[in-house]
């Protein structure tokens, strides 16, 4: 009630406005007793701030026919004043005033800190009057914009116009200043791109064609019109221009919204753990939490000379808060966005602009309970050390975050990390890779001694996320029985079998798995016949085995990554060799993350080895030298390279 009265202040709201407004078609008989209780409860804690020496101007409830009114001073609304400096913006716009009108409509924006009453918004409230609010605010963006590329800082503006995009695919004028912005960055291509992609999201979903104004600004585009040319304001006509922002150092600001609805049994109690919980994980990696909305909590990382990769530091922050928060079975859940775009260096309090923190509603508002979802560039900025599968919602296009990849790494180090660190996030890339794509990948750590990096990365695989990835250890001894021993290992950790289960578990548990990957009962006896006799530890391996494990690969479904490590493979023979390679046949739809560790003699035993379309081989620092080199390999690799074959590279 007194959130509707406050968007209609100092005018009569008539009773039966207020319960058709409160109950829609459902009010209850006492209905309007409900609403005179409401009425006095309200008046009574608007008489105690009265009487706190606020005087005749304190806010009041007052009974008008045919109903009530609150009276209240408009500039103690936000809302009031969100309005008010809007149309000052806008009507500055209009006098040529860009400077001024940037000023007015940022400190306008600056009053939204979330949806529109979000508490109330999250209990099913949905009033016209907040849409209109909400292209209200889209409305000052535009304006914004508009005012900031007619002071000729589209370099600043591009990065928050593409964000807003994302999400107002439909928003003509919006797209329009995209394009201006990219065509007077020298990115004329991505602004020919945003066309089309406006114009096929109007002929899809409405079937229009984009209005005539943006089809005079593509024609403009193609044509390199002088109409498009950067402005010089006024008042600096005789100086030279201003370098572009981007050259000076731009900083940029990561939004974390991380949502976690209270129980209304315990509200009190859960509001204050999980916001020491989001202060605590948020503020180790140098976040700032500014405040929260009903259950949205809004923290702000900034980059700068002393805050590197601020992307980078919110995904973790984000990861950390939904793994120490989300439990389903308690009735805890967590959900939470990142958004990346330019800040202010070096600002304290941070500053960001609406179109962000819009950008960072829309992703929060689709994402599923336990999920991170990131914008595109908050990606960009992490791909290389984080995995991500596409993700989509209503009428935009986020990135979800993908688990395992982030336990245990100092990710937030710079480019001048130890190489160990450098290599050590490659291979955790390349197991986000083969986690998205579900395609498997041989990666051969070439070195004079056992790697340094192999334990270390052994240690975080272990430690991952949920899912978990299963590591396996194979290798590396010779003959028929080390392929043997190779795939009962691999078997055993994919059915969930251990050393002291009885055979009819482990029957019941291979026949288990195998019925999910199966396509036939006949199937399904002929795999569990031929893979048995590999869970048996005595047993020696069967006729046709290799032809069933080929089968069994072919059909294999796993729900995590299966990481396999083979050491020391320079000592195994060409039967092992051939089968660690076809663990990483890429004919296969199955996670499978294959990395050898091994003397650079390897190559002389298999001189194609690395030459695989999905294989990635390096050379790596070793702490010890292996005792001794490969068996049945001759000294022409003894340092590692073959200088007679110049198609062996190197590299990361």
């Amino acid at each position: 009630m007194l959130a509707f009265l406050l968007l209609r202040a100092n005018r009569v709201v008539a009773t039966s406005q207020l319960l058709d407004t409160l109950w829609m078609e459902d009010a209850p008989k006492s209905a309007r007793k409900i609403l005179q209780n409401a009425i006095w409860g309200l008046r009574g804690v608007l008489s105690a701030h009265s009487a706190q020496g606020e005087g005749e101007e304190a806010p009041a409830l007052l009974t008008k026919a045919p109903g009530y009114m609150l009276r209240i001073d408009p500039d103690d609304i936000d809302v009031h004043r969100f309005h008010r400096l809007a149309k000052q913006g806008r009507a500055e716009l209009a006098a040529g005033s860009p400077e001024v009108a940037s000023r007015l409509l940022r400190e306008a924006l600056a009053l939204w800190r979330g949806p529109a009453l979000a508490d109330l918004v999250e209990t099913g409230t949905s009033w016209p009057e907040l849409t209109a609010l909400q292209n209200a605010r889209l409305d000052a963006m535009e304006d914004w914009f508009e005012a900031e590329l007619a002071c000729g800082r589209h370099y600043t503006a591009v990065d928050e116009l593409e964000l807003l995009v994302e999400t107002e695919p439909l928003r003509e004028r919006l797209c329009g200043q995209l394009m201006v912005a990219q065509y007077r960055s020298g990115r004329q291509a991505d602004a020919l791109r945003t066309y089309s992609r406006v114009r096929t999201a109007l002929a899809g979903g409405l079937g229009l064609e984009p209005g005539k104004e943006l089809q005079s600004l593509q024609r403009a585009i193609l044509a390199h019109d002088p109409v498009l040319a950067v402005p010089t304001p006024r008042a600096e006509r005789s100086a030279p221009p201003p370098p572009p922002a981007r050259a000076t150092g731009q900083a940029q600001i990561s939004v974390l919204m991380v949502k976690v609805p209270f129980p209304a049994d315990r509200r009190e109690e859960t509001f204050e753990r999980v916001a020491a919980t989001i202060r605590e994980k948020a503020g180790a990696l140098g976040g700032v939490v500014t405040g929260s909305i009903g259950s949205v909590t809004l923290a702000l990382f900034a980059s700068g000379a002393d805050r590197q990769n601020s992307a980078l530091r919110a995904v973790r922050a984000a990861a950390a808060i939904r793994d120490a928060l989300h439990d389903p079975a308690g009735e805890t859940t967590v959900r939470a966005a990142v958004v990346t775009g330019p800040g202010r260096p070096g600002a304290e309090p941070f500053e960001v602009n609406g179109a962000l923190l819009g950008s960072c509603e829309a992703l929060l508002a689709n994402a599923a309970a336990g999920a991170v979802w990131a914008c595109d560039h908050t990606r960009h900025c992490t791909a290389s050390v984080v995995a991500y599968r596409r993700v989509s919602g209503a009428s935009l296009v986020g990135w979800e975050l993908c688990a395992a990849e982030l336990t245990g790494v100092d990710h937030g180090a710079e480019a001048d990390a130890d190489p160990s660190e450098c290599e050590l996030r490659l291979l955790l890339g390349l197991l986000g890779v083969v986690r998205h794509r579900n395609r498997p990948h041989l990666v051969t750590m070439l070195s004079e001694g056992e790697p340094t990096i192999l334990s270390r990365f052994e240690q975080v695989v272990g430690a991952g996320g949920d899912p978990r990835p299963r590591l396996i250890k194979v290798g590396p001894a010779r003959g028929a029985h080390a392929v043997h021993a190779s795939r009962a290992r691999i078997l055993a950790e994919v059915c969930g079998v251990g050393p002291n289960d009885t055979s009819l578990t482990v029957r019941g548990r291979l026949e288990s798995m195998v019925r999910c990957a199966a396509t036939s009962d006949g199937e399904v006896r002929r795999l569990v016949d031929g893979l048995l006799p590999l869970l048996d530890p005595d047993s020696t391996p069967p006729h046709g085995a290799a032809e069933v494990w080929r089968l069994f690969l072919d059909r294999l479904t796993l729900d995590a990554p299966l990481v396999v490590v083979a050491e020391d493979l320079h000592r195994g023979d060409e039967a092992l060799l051939d089968f660690v390679a076809g663990l990483a046949d890429m004919s296969r739809s199955v996670p499978v993350l294959v990395v050898v560790a091994a003397h650079p003699d390897l190559l002389a035993a298999k001189p194609d080895w690395s030459l695989r379309p999905n294989t990635t081989t390096l050379l790596v620092e070793s702490a010890l030298p292996y005792r001794a080199t490969g068996v049945g390999v001759g000294p022409k690799c003894a340092t590692g390279l073959d200088e007679d074959n110049p198609r062996l590279i190197f590299a990361i």
